[in-house]
């Protein structure tokens, strides 16, 4: 049901208002939602927003928040925490702090900006598909720094010259990896970073093992260490 105006235009100095609109306004009112006090509702359609905001003391919380229940049709942004023990259907993104969860999440994209304190049980045909936003890029013929905390995986196929990259560890976590990949045999790229043991790493060329040289570096201790190398 959607509330109507009970004049429209409104009222010109003098004008009177009639016992029809009072009674109209007597009868929408019930149904409005105190945004102050607070209270329960049982709509008898979709109550549908673009949008919801919430404080940092904010929080979305229920017995059961499902496709049946409560939907998420335009993903909900909010600074505040999220209580969902029954589950959500997430259409098309959710963006939270924290999510305390312990029923089932489905749909396109979940982004996390804290925690998420759940058992994420990945079913067959579906996967986790990396840990940061566009973390997978080409890399940069140039010295640059790349942020272990926004890349997974860098690569590139030619350089032009030698270079220096630097493996910027700041904000990330034991057990956070980066793949780092040249098809170069000419140039070689010098891998600096909080290697365990100090010193740098030569990624391809004369100086780094040939073409096709291949790092994955972990971080164990705050320090950098090669998981794994190939050629």
């Amino acid at each position: 049901m959607s509330f109507l105006p009970l004049k429209a235009g409104g009222w010109a100095f003098g004008e009177v208002l009639t016992s029809a609109q009072m009674n109209q306004l007597n009868t929408d009112f019930p149904f409005a939602i105190d945004g102050r006090s607070g209270g329960t509702y049982t709509p008898s359609g979709d109550i549908r927003l673009n949008s919801i905001i919430l404080s940092a003391s904010g929080q979305i919380s229920g017995t059961s928040l499902n496709s049946s229940d409560f939907a998420f049709v335009s993903g909900v942004a909010t600074l505040g925490f999220a209580n969902i023990p029954g589950g959500a259907d997430i259409v098309n993104g959710l963006t939270v702090d924290n999510i305390v969860a312990s029923g089932t999440f489905s749909g396109l994209s979940i982004s996390l900006a804290g925690s998420m304190n759940a058992v994420l049980d990945v079913t067959a045909g579906r996967r986790l598909i990396g840990k940061h936003v566009n973390a997978d890029v080409l890399g940069v013929d140039a010295d640059h720094t790349y942020l272990m905390t926004a890349t997974d995986a860098v690569y590139i196929n030619a350089l032009t010259a030698n270079r220096n990259w630097t493996i910027d560890t700041t904000g990330a976590s034991d057990g956070e990896r980066i793949l780092l990949r040249s098809n170069d045999s000419v140039h070689t790229v010098t891998l600096t970073g909080p290697f365990a043991g100090g010193g740098t790493i030569p990624l391809g060329g004369p100086g780094g093992g040939g073409a096709r040289a291949t790092y994955l570096l972990t971080l164990i201790g705050g320090q950098l260490y090669i998981l794994a190398k190939a050629d």
